[in-house]
């Protein structure tokens, strides 16, 4: 008997490698403040099928998608497919706000998320978090952690790190 993965994960769509540094600040916010993350850059390792792997995710874990919007990412084929899963996901969990834009640039919005509000990080990525945590907060049916706040942020750091051993190493030359 198998078991389904319960959806617990904000997951980050964005621009690779373009907007990789904002999917890792942002994804590093959310944990620290408790929620589980599912960004590509923060899960991935090498070899992986990144496709299925962000597929799979996105289907099975995810509470809500956040797309970091940028003229770049409107442009990319893997953004716009995970735009696509997204809004399916959103009528089968019957979760208008499943999709959650966040500006980081002036952009030409994809079909499917161009009636929905945007939270504007493009001024501000401070701001933006706070308004972006505001509105996870109001919805209390997504799962935060309690405790220690750094455990989580620690956490999203150390996924699938190597951790160094000290020891001697024979050098040939």
């Amino acid at each position: 008997m198998t078991t389904t993965p319960s959806r617990e994960a904000i997951f980050v769509s964005h621009a690779t490698p373009e907007d990789n540094a904002f999917a890792r600040w942002l994804g590093a916010k959310l944990a620290a403040m408790g929620y589980e993350v599912w960004a590509d850059v923060m899960r991935l390792r090498g070899g992986a099928d990144w496709s299925r792997e962000l597929e799979k995710a996105l289907r099975e874990r995810a509470i809500k998608i956040q797309v970091a919007c940028s003229p770049t990412s409107m442009s990319r084929d893997g953004v716009r497919n995970e735009i696509e899963i997204a809004s399916q996901l959103a009528k089968q969990l019957n979760d208008n706000e499943f999709i959650i834009p966040l500006r980081l640039a002036k952009f030409d919005p994809h079909l499917r998320i161009a009636n929905l509000q945007y939270i504007d990080f493009s001024r501000s990525w401070a701001n933006g978090l706070t308004e972006l945590l505001e509105l996870l907060a109001a919805n209390a049916y997504i799962p935060k952690r309690t405790g220690r706040p750094m455990d989580g942020w620690l956490s999203a750091q150390t996924s699938g790190a190597t951790r160094l051993v000290q020891k001697h190493e024979r050098l040939n030359s």
